[in-house]
């Protein structure tokens, strides 16, 4: 246990007081879906914080590769299955439920592709500079959510397309690994 995986235990921490935050959320309780946003902020700021830290001090661990992804993919499908099912969000945003489940679908495609090279014994997690793109699109999307930002709908297309596009990259790059 390095530096990198202590920073990726605590973000799985703030995980379930996100959770509670926006899902406890109604329109008489406006505190509640600001404190959201500042724990998404934290999680997401050491989402990038344990990444350097690994990569820049060396602290990489096979521990860390699974746990990151897992409380990033955990974080944002919650975060957008809430946003899209919760009326109090639905009612204000209009948010496309199509973006839910294009993020939903990669994140289990990815899920399960990790698990068959797992067994296989062909595992090497690569991420791809559009797939951290997505990434980094799906977070300012929830943020943007909680905010009510006005072009919030508009980010949420963004990340959907940009999602839509790692997916198709992903499996570009990772067949020939399946199939060998």
């Amino acid at each position: 246990m390095n530096p990198a995986n202590v920073v990726t235990s605590v973000r799985l921490f703030f995980l379930p007081v996100f959770i509670y935050l926006i899902w406890s959320y109604h329109s008489g309780s406006e505190h509640l879906r600001v404190l959201a946003f500042w724990v998404a902020v934290v999680s997401f700021l050491s989402d990038a914080l344990d990444g350097f830290l690994a990569r820049r001090k060396g602290w990489k661990t096979k521990f860390g590769t699974f746990l990151d992804p897992f409380c990033d993919k955990l974080l944002l499908d919650l975060g957008f299955l809430i946003l899209i099912l919760k009326p109090e969000f639905k009612n204000v945003l209009s948010l496309p439920l199509w973006v839910a489940a294009i993020v939903i679908f990669r994140d289990l495609l990815l899920g399960a592709g990790t698990f068959i090279l797992y067994i296989k014994g062909n595992l090497e997690i690569r991420p791809s500079y559009l797939g951290k793109s997505a990434v980094v699109l799906q977070m300012f999307s929830i943020l943007s959510a909680l905010l009510y930002m006005p072009f919030t709908s508009l980010i949420w297309m963004i990340a959907g397309f940009m999602t839509a596009l790692a997916t198709i990259g992903y499996l570009i790059r990772e067949i020939p690994h399946f199939l060998s």
